[in-house]
């Protein structure tokens, strides 16, 4: 029998990267790496948060069909202490999730539902990650996002409830400590995998 696809669904903030981080170091979770053609953050490791790109390489890729999904995110960032327009884009590799083992792949909603479309709904296990907004807004700047981007994108994201709980398996609070939040995470996909 396959493993299922473990699917992380959340706003901004709401911990994702860190139950990733937890399933992959603890419990032998394979991650799917995006590419990106955004800037590395600071302790971002490239292979690991995601392969940094540009968007030459981006667009070949996308020609080739190489994703199974892919999105694009206008925003607004910091260059050399200027504030900037920009557009992000990230993929996901077909490579990636054809990897053999237990996966984990943090997207949105329109890639969790290609990646069920790819793999089939029946192989995966869709987790939506719930944060209070004022949590969200506080973890977004103290890791050292714009205040303007954070805005943007909280504002961005009002509908984004409403859709994760008409997929999500399971719904988890991560606005406690890391420990409750992976007793539930690792208690849920003990029960579905």
């Amino acid at each position: 029998m396959q493993e299922k696809v473990t699917i992380l669904l959340g706003e901004m903030g709401s911990s994702k990267d860190s139950v990733a981080r937890e399933l992959v170091n603890k419990h032998k979770y394979i991650n799917c790496v995006s590419h990106t053609t955004r800037s590395m953050r600071p302790n971002e490791i490239e292979g690991r948060d995601y392969y940094f790109i540009d968007k030459e390489q981006f667009y070949d890729m996308t020609e080739k069909e190489l994703f199974v999904e892919f999105r694009k995110y206008f925003t607004k960032g910091l260059k050399d202490g200027v504030v900037t327009n920009d557009l992000w884009l990230y993929g996901l590799s077909k490579k990636e999730i054809d990897k053999k083992g237990r996966k984990i792949i943090i997207v949105d909603i329109q890639g969790m539902l290609d990646i069920c479309n790819y793999v089939g709904a029946e192989n995966t296990n869709v987790i939506y990650l719930f944060c209070d907004e004022k949590v969200r807004r506080e973890r977004a700047l103290k890791r050292g996002d714009l205040a303007e981007e954070v805005e943007r994108r909280i504002k961005s994201e009002k509908g984004f409830q409403k859709e994760a709980l008409r997929y999500a398996d399971i719904v988890i609070p991560t606005d406690r400590s890391m420990d409750e939040i992976m007793k539930d995470v690792i208690e849920f996909l003990d029960m579905n995998n």
